[in-house]
């Protein structure tokens, strides 16, 4: 699975880097500290599932999942924040999991489970 994480502070990108090295459904994993440089980064390379702060300078977290829908709209979005009132706002995105910092390695593991089971499916053609 390929991942990216997109927070704004350094230490939430380690913490999350130290929790998913373990998982061995994650292939590759891609650290952002502001949302420009990981739209510029999606727009070249496949990604499975999205790691997104809200609060973050310039571009938040909601804004930054709609231009990624529009990049990729199969990627799969999970808000990983500190703050609980953006919670129906992120369910509008069409994310797939919301997590509430701070955060156990369980809840991740959980949050990629979900993201597999919304894996989206081929579409058919209509003839």
């Amino acid at each position: 699975m390929r991942i990216i994480c997109v927070d704004d502070e350094l230490p939430a990108r380690e913490n999350f880097r130290f929790t998913v090295s373990s998982f061995p459904e994650v292939s590759s994993l891609e650290l952002f500290r502001n949302a420009e440089t990981a739209v510029e980064w999606v727009r070249n390379n496949p990604v499975d599932v999205a790691f997104l702060d809200i609060e973050m300078p310039g571009c938040n977290g909601l804004s930054l999942s709609r231009t990624l829908h529009e990049i990729n709209p199969g990627m799969r979005l999970v808000f990983v924040t500190a703050y609980n009132q953006y919670a129906m706002e992120a369910w509008q995105t069409d994310a797939v999991g919301y997590v509430l910092k701070p955060y156990s390695p369980e809840d991740i593991r959980k949050q990629l489970e979900r993201a597999v089971r919304y894996r989206p499916k081929p579409r058919k053609r209509v003839e």
